[in-house]
């Protein structure tokens, strides 16, 4: 058996890699635009950096934005209801995977 490493195999799947992964990354660029409209910390600093709003523009012209203003605050308490489940177990390390591209890291530097 031999093995291609043509650029083109790669190429290929390198693609097909990164078809499951622009869904994801639409979810946490909404989850990020949203908590922009929270006084959550850095939240719309980050927001503008990652170019949220105008990542999500097109859905809320298609959806309605009014629509949608209703789940910002189920955005912001889950996000500060871990940070309260965090502070009180004492932990003082904290990995976070599929985070939606939170600033929970640079907002806690003491849990590092």
């Amino acid at each position: 058996m031999t093995e291609d490493t043509s650029d083109k195999k790669i190429e290929t799947k390198v693609s097909e890699l990164e078809k499951p992964s622009e869904g994801v990354q639409k979810t946490n660029l909404d989850t990020a635009y949203f908590r922009s409209f929270s006084d959550i910390p850095n939240s719309k600093a980050l927001s503008e950096l990652i170019g949220a709003e105008k990542a999500t523009e097109a859905e809320r012209l298609e959806d309605g934005f009014e629509n949608q203003k209703s789940i910002i605050p189920f955005f912001e308490a889950r996000y500060k209801a871990i940070d309260a489940l965090i502070r009180r177990s004492g932990i003082t390390q904290v990995i976070e995977f599929a985070a939606g591209r939170t600033t929970r890291g640079i907002n806690n530097p003491d849990w590092s």
